[in-house]
């Protein structure tokens, strides 16, 4: 590729690019984010583009050379992370083996992601748990409640 970028959902994009040539690191981007970008890219979740430089979703400056890419939805059990694009160099067709390629890595990406999401969740419970209890152990039991009564539909059947 030229040039491959992360877009994080509601935050400024990320540049990780792989740049190939130094002409490729001059090439200025252009409308790098937006809404109606990410919200195309989820819904194809694989989102062929044909030439980077043209509209709707034009990335690079028109001085650029065409070039085709791709825009993965990044995302995981309907969790949405953001979307990877990729610029291919100019005069390089996407070929099915590319796609495929890049699809089983967005997808590693977006259980990552989760996974991370997932472990944050579950950290955070459990500082919460341990407050309540040291609460509870000091005779205070309403945070303790709180939280049972926050999460009653996440507790096992029969547990109250």
């Amino acid at each position: 590729f030229t040039r491959a970028i992360i877009h994080r959902s509601h935050r400024e994009p990320i540049e990780a690019a792989s740049q190939s040539t130094p002409a490729d690191r001059e090439t200025p981007f252009a409308h790098l984010e937006t809404q109606s970008y990410l919200e195309a890219v989820f819904e194809a979740g694989t989102f062929p583009m044909e030439n980077v430089t043209k509209p709707p979703f034009q990335q690079c400056h028109r001085e650029a050379a065409d070039a085709a890419g791709f825009g993965f939805a990044l995302q995981h059990e309907g969790e949405r992370f953001g979307a990877l694009t990729v610029h291919l160099p100019p005069g390089n067709p996407p070929s099915e083996d590319l796609r495929e390629l890049l699809e089983e890595l967005v997808d590693d990406i977006g259980l990552f992601l989760y996974s991370r999401k997932i472990e944050a969740d579950l950290k955070e419970r459990e500082e919460r748990l341990e407050l309540a209890l040291e609460g509870a152990e000091l005779g205070d039991i309403a945070p303790l409640l709180e939280l049972i009564e926050n999460h009653r539909d996440e507790l096992p059947a029969g547990w109250l």
